[in-house]
């Protein structure tokens, strides 16, 4: 019996390791959903740096200045094809190099700036938007935009002014130079009906440069989505981890490995006293009353998945109800190992520590002697691969089974194992 250990019973054990595992993987989720809270926070952050100004106007298709001083009362029938393909022409305008050229001009810019032209097909509204660092000079560049597009529709109907004013001067001075004072006065009503449909404007400003005000929730919407993603990815690697190490979990994880399963797991327990009463005793008669090899002189070999499996422990009941049952020989062959192995006189049960395979030379002769293999691993801890490797050094025709231990949650302390090569190997 190894000093300090003692061993309770629980029936509930792999449940109670379920749950430890749930318990590890809820905390795995809330520490990746804090660290990918942080991470989306700081991307959208730095993403959202940029600020994007934004203005609306409203286009109507201006009036024909020379089909006014005709005394025509419209141009052309104003339906909505028409309104269309003069909001199309004037977005492509407003699209085009030349535009933004003249802003960059206005703005003081030796780089071009870049101009957004939102247009719905069916509407009139025109939306003109500009993106920086500066939400300062975004702005800027908006109102920029729409002064030049404003002195681009004022100069179009000047260079009509050019034309038709200087006509409806020689017009007029010729009628009251005739004496035609009617005439005269009719040249003059139509120059200033001209005139006022000049002072009509083509464009409406529906919104002012506006900087968004978005980047606040998007630094929210990065923190959402990085918790979301960090809370979900990590339990998963935490459960590719685990599936990767093949640490046993449960009785199932050896169903098709050994022969048969111990139940229930062992508790392994930091305490001097060994059985605990009655609860322990009971899980001792327990365990050894599921034995495969009744009818015979049993030779119980324990053998360790690894050198960390508590196989003291399990020998320490298998002693406590082999006794009950008549004379018992105890070998731990770490301690002794020229002691006889087969049983005689008096005995009527040999139990054997083998440790791990290869651990002493005398493993192969307990094997070859047992009437059962009983492989000790730790749930947790020791890998299936382990279980594996002692199932095939034992001949077919002798029975394996495990016996499963674990320990409370809090207590699987660091546990270094010498190797043959002087170095450490750090066990969870």
């Amino acid at each position: 019996m190894v000093a300090g250990d003692s061993i309770a019973p629980s029936g509930a054990t792999v449940a109670r390791a379920r749950r430890e595992w749930l318990v590890k993987l809820l905390i795995g989720a809330l520490i990746g959903a804090l660290v990918g809270a942080i991470a989306g926070w700081l991307l959208f952050r730095t993403a959202a740096t940029e600020s994007t100004a934004t203005a609306y106007i409203r286009l109507l298709q201006p009036v024909d200045l020379t089909a006014v001083a005709a005394s025509a009362s419209q141009t052309t029938p104003d339906t909505m094809d028409n309104v269309r393909r003069y909001v199309t022409g004037e977005v492509a305008f407003l699209s085009g190099d030349g535009f933004a050229q003249t802003v960059t001009r206005k703005v003081g810019q030796s780089q071009p700036v870049e101009l957004e032209i939102e247009h719905d097909d069916e509407s009139a509204v025109v939306g003109i938007s500009s993106s920086s660092d500066d939400a300062d000079a975004a702005r800027r560049t908006v109102q920029a935009a729409v002064d030049v597009y404003a002195e681009n529709l004022e100069q179009r109907v000047d260079r009509d002014l050019r034309t038709i004013v200087p006509a409806f001067d020689q017009w007029e001075r010729a009628a009251r130079e005739s004496g035609n004072v009617t005439r005269a006065q009719e040249i003059q009503k139509l120059r200033e009906n001209v005139l006022l449909q000049a002072d009509s404007s083509s464009m409406v400003v529906l919104q002012a440069p506006t900087v968004n005000s978005a980047a606040g929730s998007d630094w929210l919407m990065g923190a959402l989505l990085g918790a979301v993603l960090g809370g979900a990815l990590v339990p998963l690697a935490m459960n590719a981890r685990r599936r990767r190490s093949g640490r046993v979990t449960s009785f199932d994880d050896l169903a098709d490995v050994v022969d048969g399963t111990f139940f229930p797991a062992v508790e392994i327990e930091q305490s001097r006293d060994p059985f605990r009463g009655k609860a322990g005793a009971a899980l001792a008669r327990t365990l050894y009353a599921q034995r495969p090899s009744h009818g015979q002189t049993p030779i119980v070999v324990l053998i360790a998945a690894s050198p960390t499996s508590p196989t003291p422990v399990v020998l320490s009941l298998f002693e406590f109800a082999a006794k009950e049952l008549g004379s018992t020989r105890t070998v731990t062959l770490a301690r002794d190992d020229s002691a006889p192995l087969a049983p005689a006189g008096e005995v009527t049960a040999v139990l054997i520590d083998a440790g791990t395979i290869g651990a002493s030379r005398r493993v192969s002769e307990a094997i070859a002697l047992a009437t059962e293999v009983v492989v000790v691993a730790e749930i947790g801890v020791d890998t299936v691969a382990q279980v594996l490797t002692v199932r095939a050094s034992v001949p077919a025709q002798t029975p394996v089974w495990s016996v499963l231990t674990y320990r409370p949650r809090g207590r699987h302390e660091s546990r270094r194992v010498r190797t043959d090569d002087g170095d450490t190997d750090g066990r969870p």
